[in-house]
């Protein structure tokens, strides 16, 4: 049932299944995600996906840092959308916030930037602010609906990240700084 639901929604043909069902086993195997529970994050959250442009593998890939950080099945499907709309608001706080810090979501054609395209950028914008700064951004940014998950997003982008480059601490230091980190674990 999940795989031809998002296999349909990603526009995949039913050939062609079988990736859907590929990248849904190892995004799970890969992290604390349970197939259930990816499953249950795709439901939640296949259309508003879709509606940002996001690809089959970054949703995955979303859904999989977001296991990391404890937020799985629903809740993870749920935060993810409420991400994506809050991210592609055309005007408020959160609109203000992401031009403040320069991220830019969308690629010259149109189509959405991948998350990690995007979370790098929301990187470079927050390490440039202050700790107290960094707090409101966020909150501008996600409120209610989006900043756990957001700070959730921030907190295991930057830990992947750093894995490869031990300068990145200093980033990571700055959100536990902020308030941020603590809400992501």
């Amino acid at each position: 049932e999940t795989l031809v639901a998002v296999g349909t929604a990603y526009k995949y043909s039913a050939q062609n299944f079988e990736v859907v069902g590929d990248v849904i086993a190892k995004t799970a195997a890969d992290t604390m995600a349970s197939v259930t529970d990816m499953s249950a994050a795709f439901k939640q959250s296949t259309v508003v996906a879709q509606q940002y442009g996001m690809s089959l593998q970054d949703t995955a890939q979303a859904f999989g840092m977001l296991a990391q950080v404890g937020i799985r099945g629903t809740a993870a499907g749920t935060s993810y959308r409420n991400m994506l709309m809050e991210f592609n608001k055309g005007s408020g706080k959160a609109a203000d916030g992401i031009k403040l810090l320069g991220v830019e979501l969308k690629n010259a054609d149109g189509s959405a930037k991948d998350l990690m395209t995007a979370m790098e950028s929301l990187s470079k914008g927050l390490i440039t602010k202050n700790p107290v700064s960094q707090g409101r951004l966020l909150d501008d940014i996600g409120n209610e609906r989006g900043g756990k998950n957001i700070a959730a997003y921030q907190a295991a982008f930057n830990a992947e990240l750093n894995k490869s480059n031990p300068l990145l601490q200093k980033e990571i230091d700055l959100l536990i700084q902020s308030g941020k980190a603590s809400e992501a674990k």
